[in-house]
């Protein structure tokens, strides 16, 4: 989904969520329903969330720096579940 500009002649600036390559030049407004004109912007590429963005770094920087590990890593044993919670019942033990 894509975020949209449209600029209303009486309320101003409004953004509309559509598909990609689906907004129309123009659309009605929201707040008055007059015919408002699809402005173009720049796009919004400072919303990425900063645990994506991480883990988009991580990822692009291991295709050419990949971590180097001495040992295979052992899986850490599980907390203990808090009595009364029916979810980690049934799940083996380590």
């Amino acid at each position: 989904m894509a975020v949209y500009r449209y600029r209303c002649p009486r309320c101003g600036i409004f953004e509309l969520t559509r598909r990609m390559g689906t907004a129309a030049t123009s659309d009605t407004c929201v707040q008055c329903g007059a015919e408002a004109r699809r402005s173009y912007s720049a796009p919004h590429v400072n919303r990425t969330p900063r645990p994506l963005a991480d883990a988009l770094t991580r990822a692009e920087r291991s295709s050419e720096q990949p971590d180097v590990v001495n040992e295979v890593p052992r899986p850490q044993r599980p907390t203990a579940a808090r009595k009364g919670d029916p979810k980690p019942r049934g799940l083996p033990t380590w």
